[in-house]
């Protein structure tokens, strides 16, 4: 007599199984913006760290940043960013969760009363990539999310980004944003 199970008495068999068995999780990651200068547990903000999908050495090395006052971006494992927020809050590491913002194209470049070429223009932004944003062909990625939501929340400052080359005579930069298989190219060119 075979031991062997058939395929689908596997896989029936494989849904009995509890979750913890297979080695799944059904945690989620969660970026996080992390901060603490002055820990007084530093052994279990370790522990807590590599307890949440982190390396040791890892969390060695955040653990150096954090007592420098640097703020550090981590993505951790958890069921619930909240909880994991109060539970850093508990060891003295301040954490915040990284969301990526999501803003209409549209309304941004309508709240600036803006033409579609004129925003392309003002921008670097491709002409096409701002049509198939607003007709809904395709999705601006996580950057360019963000980009829209500078815009959108501070649009004279990044007026003042792209134009700053201009004050300074020694070194001209030319500052040319495309939007190219998703992903952002500064191209800057010294003067002559």
């Amino acid at each position: 007599m075979s031991t062997k199970l058939s395929l689908k008495a596997a896989l029936a068999r494989r849904d009995e199984i509890p979750a913890e068995r297979h080695g799944l999780s059904t945690s989620h990651p969660f970026r996080l913006l992390i901060s603490g200068a002055v820990l007084d547990r530093p052994i279990d903000v370790a522990r807590f760290l590599k307890a949440h999908g982190l390396s040791l050495r890892k969390a060695h090395q955040i653990l150096d940043r954090l007592v420098r006052g640097e703020r550090v971006a981590v993505e951790l494992n958890a069921d619930d960013g909240a909880r994991l927020v109060d539970d850093l809050s508990n060891l003295g590491v301040r954490g915040e969760v990284i969301s990526t913002p999501q803003v209409d194209p549209r309304e941004v470049r309508e709240s600036l009363r803006l033409s579609q070429s004129e925003f392309a223009i003002h921008f670097g932004i491709g002409l096409d990539t701002i049509q198939n944003w607003e007709q809904k062909r395709y999705t601006p990625d996580a950057s360019a999310q963000l980009l829209l939501n500078i815009i959108k929340a501070h649009s004279h400052t990044v007026d003042r980004v792209l134009t700053s080359s201009n004050r300074n005579p020694k070194l001209r930069l030319h500052m040319e944003l495309q939007v190219r298989n998703h992903a952002w190219l500064v191209v800057a060119t010294p003067s002559k």
